[in-house]
């Protein structure tokens, strides 16, 4: 078999822990990172098909993955209202992200989401419709080998991979209670949508709005909230980014081509 690489990105707080701890239940792997590590870290040629998942990759894996026959990206994504509402344990009374991170995630999304080997998945969608979603994973990569159901999650398990128990609270079954917890957080939205407009017509776009009617909930309310990453976007750091990625994205392509020959040359 092709040294297959199945890689999880999507903008953080939107699924992709909860994505990539499902994928393990659900199928056979002969590796997979501990919890994240970057499509750039080197694979042992024993641990394909291998897992890992790495949000902040999702901006920055395009040339290797256009270029590597053999990876396969799922992206999540997640209504931004939530995300922007979203608290992680380790960063209490601070909100996680804003909607600018959102947007250049969205829009990187948005770049690659029609090809073959990449799927975008609707956080939303994976907890009410999981059987549906496992169907479009199996359709991308036809490779895998079902060890179990999405929809079952977690039954047989014990205890997470203890690295991601923080960011999904426990092992616990697939939970739609808090799909629109952003109403607790009005403040926070407030303050998002009078910094980022455009948020309405993003919601639209993505399926998560038809119309603006839904921004009545926030009248009268006023803007608060602070974020804890926010984004260094001076053009220095952007620049010194670029260059740094275009060199990972170029060694990340030269060692794949040195793995496929070396395996032709062990099956000759």
């Amino acid at each position: 078999m092709p040294d297959r690489r199945l890689h999880i990105v999507g903008c953080p707080r939107s699924g992709t822990t909860l994505m990539t701890e499902l994928l393990r239940y659900a199928y056979d792997f002969a590796g997979a990172a501990p919890h994240e590590q970057s499509l750039f870290a080197q694979v042992d040629a024993q641990q394909f098909p291998f897992l890992s998942k790495k949000p902040s990759d999702t901006t920055r894996i395009d040339p290797a993955f256009v270029g590597d026959p053999n990876l396969y990206v799922v992206a999540m994504v997640r209504d931004p209202r939530s995300v922007v509402s979203s608290i992680h344990r380790s960063r209490p009374g601070q909100y996680f992200v804003d909607f600018s991170r959102w947007r250049k995630h969205a829009a990187a999304i948005q770049k690659q989401r029609y090809h073959q080997r990449y799927l975008m998945v609707r956080y939303e969608d994976l907890l009410t419709k999981p059987a549906y979603v496992q169907q479009g994973i199996e359709q991308l990569a036809p490779w895998l080998q079902r060890t179990g159901n999405f929809e079952q999650f977690p039954d047989g398990i014990e205890r997470l991979n203890p690295m991601a128990t923080d960011a999904l609270n426990g092992a616990r079954p697939l939970d739609v209670t808090r799909l629109n917890s952003w109403r607790e957080h009005l403040p926070r939205v407030r303050a998002e949508l009078d910094a980022n407009p455009d948020m309405a017509t993003f919601l639209e776009h993505f399926g998560y709005e038809q119309d603006s009617s839904w921004a009545q909930a926030l009248d009268g309310v006023i803007g608060a909230g602070t974020t804890a990453k926010k984004i260094n976007d001076a053009w220095w750091r952007r620049l010194e980014g670029e260059i740094r990625y275009w060199r990972r994205n170029r060694r990340y392509l030269e060692n794949r081509r040195l793995d496929a020959t070396s395996m032709a040359s062990k099956t000759v």
